[in-house]
């Protein structure tokens, strides 16, 4: 017996089980009709909105399963959660990129028909507001009732992986609720400016208020002990992320010019295989580069940066090595030029040999 697999069997009128399994006939409904659009940006901005809503809803709706699980010591499957909800979020914080393609004037002419509306007042983020305190209670619950403290938990992190990486998803909840913000404030600025009232007649300054608050306190300052303890064990007198002045004074045992002299013939590699395949040739190119950047990562790694942080080269550069300071730089810029494919240093690119047309 042979079965139609086009016929829809879902309920509904829609022409096919997927648009009646999504409800897309209701949900591309929730629009305005494009005649009743103050501007054609209105949709946009309507459309940005509500896919970030239902994808903060989703968001939502993981944490709150990931809060039962941590308070069920079901760790792996509460960070399974916890990091797609992360990834999740990743795509409302992006959207408000989008609406920065708004210009100020078409937003105003939107704006005008926003009421009191306001972004402060977004179910989905309310919901992210509601449901962080309470992941953190139920976190250092855990903490408490494993007898260590947070230091602990990350110094023994192997001892206690799996709430270790519940610490770890926490505090990328955080930093994405962080970006949000910061990013909605900006688009804030942006648009409207920032010494201005929004729609709720409130200050775009309480935007940048209330960015600085975090959920998970903890989690942050441990960072501050641990590198204090780490520094004092060390007995170091730190000058600045996390060197002291006998490190500004170290000298690697890598010869000074071992590392920039492989690293330059790297470069001339590049630059000789662009000038043998011609400007037209994009893709070869970037294949190449991407293989080289590889190897300039690896060489970087080993010694230019050690040396260039440690040590002030500016007078003794050039007497240590067979080639310029200058003509390094202008080399590597013009090998960043291509590979991000933005204008760079015209002295760089013109190193490059017959870029011009890319």
């Amino acid at each position: 017996m042979s079965t139609d697999m086009r016929t829809p069997i879902l309920p509904g009128t829609a022409a096919s089980d997927y648009e009646r399994y999504l409800r897309t006939d209701e949900l591309l409904a929730l629009q305005k009709a494009t005649e009743q659009l103050s501007h054609p940006d209105e949709m946009t901005f309507q459309v940005v909105h509500q896919a970030s809503e239902l994808l903060l809803k989703g968001v939502a709706f993981d944490l709150e399963r990931a809060h039962v699980m941590i308070g069920d010591t079901e760790d792996d499957r509460a960070v399974r959660l916890m990091s797609r909800a992360n990834a999740m979020l990743d795509h409302p914080i992006q959207l408000l990129r989008i609406l920065e393609k708004i210009t100020p004037y078409e937003y105003h002419i939107i704006r005008a028909g926003l009421g009191h509306g306001s972004g402060l007042d977004s179910p989905g983020f309310l919901a992210l507001l509601h449901i962080g305190p309470r992941l953190g209670e139920v976190f250092f619950d855990r903490v408490s009732a494993a007898k260590i403290s947070v230091e602990e938990l990350y110094r023994r992190h192997q001892e206690f992986f799996r709430l270790h990486e519940v610490a770890e998803q926490l505090l990328d909840f955080d930093e994405h609720v962080q970006l949000f913000r910061f990013l909605h404030l900006k688009l804030a600025q942006r648009i409207i400016g920032g010494g201005v009232t929004g729609t709720m007649g409130t200050p775009v300054e309480i935007l940048r208020q209330r960015q600085e608050h975090i959920f998970f306190k903890a989690l942050w300052d441990v960072r501050n002990e641990i590198t204090a303890k780490v520094d004092a064990e060390r007995n170091k007198e730190v000058t600045g992320h996390g060197e002291s002045e006998s490190d500004r004074k170290y000298v690697n045992s890598r010869s000074l010019d071992e590392a920039p002299a492989e690293l330059s013939e790297e470069l001339h590699h590049l630059t000789d295989f662009i000038a043998k395949r011609g400007p037209r040739n994009v893709s070869a190119i970037r294949l190449a580069t991407g293989q080289r950047f590889c190897e300039f990562q690896r060489l970087l790694g080993s010694g230019l940066a050690g040396h260039w942080r440690r040590e002030r080269i500016d007078h003794s550069f050039d007497q240590h090595r067979s080639f310029s300071l200058q003509s390094f730089v202008e080399q590597v810029a013009g090998a960043f030029w291509i590979a991000d494919g933005v204008s760079g240093s015209p002295a760089g690119a013109s190193k490059c040999g017959k870029v011009d047309g890319i």
